[in-house]
């Protein structure tokens, strides 16, 4: 009997994410049980020492018997993690995710499927309702774009029972018996005790979780949404306009892309929706450094940069989340410069009052007025800029009539800024 319903003929290869664990050990069999043509990926996270190249091996020694075809890697997830300054766990995830995004990107599969069965979602979604999680986070697991969790309607012990029957070997991560993290603490301290009287509940939250599912999909259809623009989301400000629910989802929709997992609390949607009555230019700082301001017909969202201040110079700069780009120009870039009339000691930093840039048309104009009349959105506003002392000469918006190319110039540079 299969483990799970599937239709082999919508993907013509399937990337299983295969860990060593019984979960994804018996997806993979059962992939291959079905014909379904495969490659299994697998990540090396450098987490577990000898025991996770262990299951590297496992996993690599398994495929060869199957005659699968194995990509797996290796990653440094607590180097990320210091890095970033986050969770262990995130950190894993985000590498984990990058290497199928580029298995995916290069064709070699055209789907990941990923091991999260019934037990999962019940954890997840139970998880969530504790941490007081919104509408979003009560829909638990889901399938998205590129990836599927055929295991989804199927139980641990299903899948334990499978692997007995079919003599599929698997490891067991040590990590899953500590009750210090709040999953394990969940699976082994509080649902085998809600289970003596809820023994339903696995399929219970399931239900909830595709209820909520289905409210997600119809706010995400009709709230207004944010339109992504350079270094940040803009939202139109007739979106603070709609009924309370719709209004708060498109909040959501506008800082989700900027910080992820970001949940904010009643007050800061409040805050937000209050903004509509207030004078164009408020607008303050929320979690993880994302910043608003309202602008006279949108409200701007945007992940603040890191104070900048580093010697001039040809090359790629990274801060934080964002890149500037020196480099010779190309006839597609926006505005290009003299890169000799660049004096010594120009700075790349972050602007500052007092700041101020010479016009082409003669004469100087603060640097914010000069955004003003160039009605140049907040975000962009406030990236870095190549200065000398308090005049600009490099910003988003232009560049100072002192650095302009003339008959003169061999040396025709670009700036560019990005969002990494």
């Amino acid at each position: 009997m299969d483990l799970f319903a599937w239709d082999k003929s919508i993907y013509p290869t399937v990337g299983v994410a295969v860990s060593g664990g019984v979960d994804s050990m018996c997806l993979l069999h059962a992939f291959v049980s079905m014909g379904q043509n495969v490659v299994a990926l697998h990540v090396e996270h450098g987490i577990r020492g000898e025991d996770s190249l262990a299951d590297m091996r496992l996993v690599e020694d398994y495929c060869r018997t199957l005659g699968v075809p194995c990509l797996s890697t290796r990653v440094d997830a607590p180097a990320l993690a210091e890095q970033r300054r986050i969770g262990l766990e995130t950190a894993a995830r985000t590498l984990r995710y990058r290497f199928f995004r580029q298995v995916l990107d290069e064709g070699k599969a055209d789907v990941v499927a990923t091991a999260h069965h019934l037990d999962d979602q019940a954890e997840t979604v139970l998880m969530h309702l504790l941490r007081g999680s919104g509408l979003q986070g009560l829909t638990g697991i889901r399938d998205r774009e590129g990836y599927v969790r055929p295991l989804l309607g199927v139980s641990r012990e299903d899948i334990v029972r499978y692997a007995k029957e079919h003599g599929v070997p698997y490891s067991e991560d040590a990590t899953n018996l500590d009750t210090d993290y709040t999953r394990n603490w969940l699976r082994h301290d509080l649902l085998p005790q809600v289970e003596t009287r809820y023994p339903g509940y696995r399929q219970a939250l399931s239900r909830l979780s595709k209820a909520a599912k289905e409210q997600v999909d119809l706010l995400n259809e009709i709230a207004i949404r944010p339109t992504r623009e350079l270094l940040g989301m803009s939202l139109p400000l007739d979106a603070l306009y709609q009924p309370s629910a719709l209004a708060k989802w498109s909040i959501r929709l506008s800082i989700k892309p900027l910080s992820g997992a970001i949940d904010l609390e009643d007050k800061h949607y409040q805050a937000i929706l209050a903004l509509k009555d207030k004078p164009n230019g408020t607008g303050f700082d929320l979690a993880q450094k994302v910043r608003c301001k309202k602008e006279e017909r949108a409200v701007w969202f945007w992940k603040v940069v890191p104070q900048v201040d580093i010697p001039f110079a040809e090359g790629t700069h990274v801060f934080g989340r964002y890149r500037i780009v020196v480099r010779p120009h190309l006839d597609s870039d926006p505005y290009y410069f003299d890169l000799d009339k660049i004096p010594q000691g120009a700075r790349i930093r972050t602007r500052a009052a007092g700041d101020y840039i010479r016009k082409f048309g003669g004469g100087t104009k603060s640097l914010g007025d000069y955004y003003t009349d160039r009605k140049l959105g907040y975000p962009m506003r406030e990236m870095p800029v190549v200065a000398i002392d308090d005049q600009v000469l490099i910003c988003p918006a232009d560049i100072s009539k002192t650095v302009a190319t003339d008959r003169n110039t061999t040396r025709v540079y670009t700036m560019i800024w990005e969002e990494i």
